[in-house]
């Protein structure tokens, strides 16, 4: 049931005498198919199969399916939660691109990938027994200089936190992957996509703390083309404005003063880091995201508050917290930031000679949720278009569609992740 197909489309002849006023009693294939596809609905008793091209042959870019099937997975979504009682139900099941992928027998998860090809089971099982392995993305690690300092800054440190296989095929290959998703768009916008959609709420927010105008917002915002043509651009600029207003609104109490920015160094096993912290203000450290709080965010302001707890400057705060949408983060002064920073720059050094299996959101949901969870962030939602870590072009070179979970995943989800949960849970707990 693939976009297009189904319902059918009808194109009648141009000198078709029926091309006019539909009246009573005129055939409508897409009718007909809509009934049909309720009254198979309604005949099912345990199982409805229903199975279209969900990604492209050619560039594995995802594409829709029938309209039918997209109105009946959103009246699930709506209506039934998943067995943890809180996440929308899922419903798919995201095939591989050949029948003769492993994962359809190795038994690693037979409720969603099975097969009866015998034939294709005993090729595989054969190719098993001779001996062949799949080759690695690397063998030995690329040895750094140890003579040399190595002077990063806090935005590689930042990035390379966010995405370890990133920054190791930048930095150490000179890699950049291509992300389809980069390209422009050729077809014309009705309504803001996420990522639009966040950077328009982030100028949104910006401009409504310097207490900017709605209409001027709204012009501006028009004349750099990031809004859809017509009425549809007004409304979806005054959703994101007045969703904007609600959140300037819970993050004015918690600013202050602002400060000039602090420039702060700190060296360890042979990397030198250099970083100027701006925006600072107040007796709290404060950065803001208009939107759920993610992975990175978290690494963000933890690599900021260690810098301002060892620089522990004069005027400046040692206490920091990340706002965002759903959730604040506090994080409460520390002494041994010296150490967690350290550990973290050993780190980087690691990564630079090998990709490290380390993913931000899918190692948070792990620590801090369950197994479900952190397998829907790994997985993402192809369906409602949010991409999975895996997804990433970076992740898919280094590790080639592996699961993560293994003992790297778990030591390094802990070594990252441990010290910060550490002081948030000291600052939630009473004193």
């Amino acid at each position: 049931m693939n976009d297009g197909q189904f319902p059918r489309t009808e194109r009648p002849p141009g000198f078709s005498l029926m091309n006019g006023a539909r009246r009573r009693g005129d055939r409508s294939l897409g009718d007909e198919d809509r009934y049909l596809f309720l009254e198979a609905l309604m005949a099912a008793e345990e199982r409805f199969c229903i199975s279209y091209t969900g990604q492209s042959n050619r560039d594995n870019s995802s594409l829709p399916p029938s309209v039918l099937v997209a109105e009946l997975a959103d009246y699930i979504s709506n209506s039934f939660a998943g067995t943890d009682g809180e996440s929308p139900t899922s419903i798919f099941i995201r095939h591989r691109l050949q029948g003769f992928s492993p994962l359809y027998f190795d038994g690693h998860d037979p409720a969603d990938l099975f097969s009866y090809d015998r034939e294709t089971c005993q090729a595989l099982e054969a190719r098993r027994l001779s001996g062949r392995t799949v080759l690695e993305f690397m063998g030995d690690p690329i040895p750094l200089d140890s003579t040399e300092l190595l002077k990063i800054n806090l935005q590689q440190l930042a990035r390379f936190l966010a995405n370890p296989a990133a920054a190791f095929l930048e930095q150490r290959l000179r890699v950049m992957p291509f992300n389809p998703a980069e390209e422009a768009d050729d077809s014309e916008p009705f309504t803001l996509d996420a990522l639009p959609r966040y950077s328009l709420s982030q100028e949104l927010v910006s401009q409504l703390l310097n207490g900017a105008d709605q209409d001027e917002c709204l012009a501006a915002a028009r004349s750099r083309g990031l809004l859809p043509p017509l009425s549809g651009g007004v409304a979806a600029f005054n959703n994101a404005w007045e969703k904007c207003r609600q959140f300037v609104a819970k993050l004015t109490p918690h600013l202050g003063a602002p400060l000039e920015p602090l420039t702060v160094t700190f060296t360890s096993n042979n990397i030198h880091l250099t970083a100027i912290l701006e925006n600072c203000q107040g007796d709290t450290h404060t950065r803001w995201r208009c939107a759920r709080m993610k992975g990175k965010d978290r690494l963000t302001i933890w690599l900021e508050h260690l810098l301002l707890n060892i620089a522990d400057a004069e005027g400046y705060p040692r206490h920091s917290s990340m706002i965002a949408n759903d959730q604040t983060l506090e994080l409460p002064p520390i002494d041994n930031a010296a150490a967690f920073l350290s550990d973290l720059l050993d780190l980087y050094s690691e990564g630079m000679k090998r990709p490290l299996r380390f993913f931000p959101e899918t190692s948070w949901l792990y620590l801090n949720e369950n197994l479900t969870k952190a397998e829907a962030a790994w997985r993402g939602d192809q369906w409602r278009g949010f991409p999975g870590e895996r997804d990433n072009q970076a992740v898919a070179i280094c590790f080639g569609g592996e699961e993560p979970w293994g003992a790297e995943f778990e030591e390094l989800a802990g070594r990252i992740y441990g010290p910060l949960i550490a002081v948030m849970r000291k600052q939630q707990s009473p004193t």
